[in-house]
């Protein structure tokens, strides 16, 4: 939002003309709109309803090295921070980021503290300097850490997060033989099967693993990721919706 406010100012037009951006539950666009920021997720909210994206002409993908799931579903997550701050002139960093590591066997998440790659700390470490007329003056990560506690490259989030999203999104788009699939870092073959397996028992697969569209609208079928999600779904037929969060509230 703020690189689109920017480029609105620079481009001379009102935020939501010429230049707009998308994200969750927001869309600050119009019929004039020529350029659209939008997050990686959105972007393939589109391509779900629109294969050709026939209404663009040209797709740019910023940040394609930080490898998030949608990012990889593109071939191709947002920098340390998307824009250089002015007037900065030093990054102090430890190194350290938290990531979000799933583990198949168990089906339970972790958050687990690691060392940044050595492409996050450069990227950390542009953060400062870039627009000034002195040049940059940065102290990296790079100097504290040893090659081998950082990575050259940052792990894709597609062999280390939960697939059932992703599973469900590329079984919507008409892609059905996962294993095959040719990603560009292949998840284990266990976790794409964890993950339909969690899909069929939540009822986001039907039984030769296509997407369930008997009992939801294809939109709400996003929903079925968690099993919360079925459970809020179910309370509304069964009629105990109200006693939800009453529940979890104790």
């Amino acid at each position: 939002m703020s690189v689109a406010k920017r480029v609105a100012e620079e481009f001379g037009c009102r935020l939501g003309e010429e230049v707009g951006y998308a994200i969750r539950f927001e869309d600050c666009t119009g019929p004039d709109t020529v350029i659209k920021y939008m997050t990686d997720g959105m972007l393939l909210r589109e391509i779900l309803i629109d294969e050709d994206l026939s209404q663009y002409s040209v797709i740019m993908l910023d940040e394609a090295h930080e490898r998030t799931i949608h990012t990889d579903l593109w071939l191709l997550n947002i920098a340390e921070a998307s824009l250089t701050i002015d007037g900065i002139f030093y990054v102090v960093d430890p190194g350290f980021a938290k990531q979000n590591v799933y583990n198949p066997k168990l089906g339970l998440d972790s958050l687990v503290i690691t060392p940044i790659s050595q492409a996050s700390a450069k990227q950390r470490a542009g953060r400062a300097g870039r627009v000034q007329a002195l040049g940059n003056v940065t102290v990296s990560t790079l100097r504290v850490h040893s090659a081998n506690e950082m990575p050259p490259t940052t792990i894709p989030e597609i062999q280390r997060t939960n697939l059932g999203s992703t599973v469900l999104a590329m079984k919507a788009m008409g892609i059905n033989d996962l294993l095959s699939f040719n990603f560009m870092d292949p998840p284990a073959p266990q976790a794409l099967i964890s993950a339909m397996e969690q899909l069929y028992s939540l009822g986001a697969l039907d039984e030769e693993g296509f997407p369930n569209q008997t009992r939801k609208e294809k939109c709400q079928s996003f929903l079925w990721i968690h099993p919360l999600s079925k459970m809020l779904l179910a309370s509304v037929d069964l009629g105990c919706s109200d006693e939800i969060p009453d529940h979890h509230s104790k």
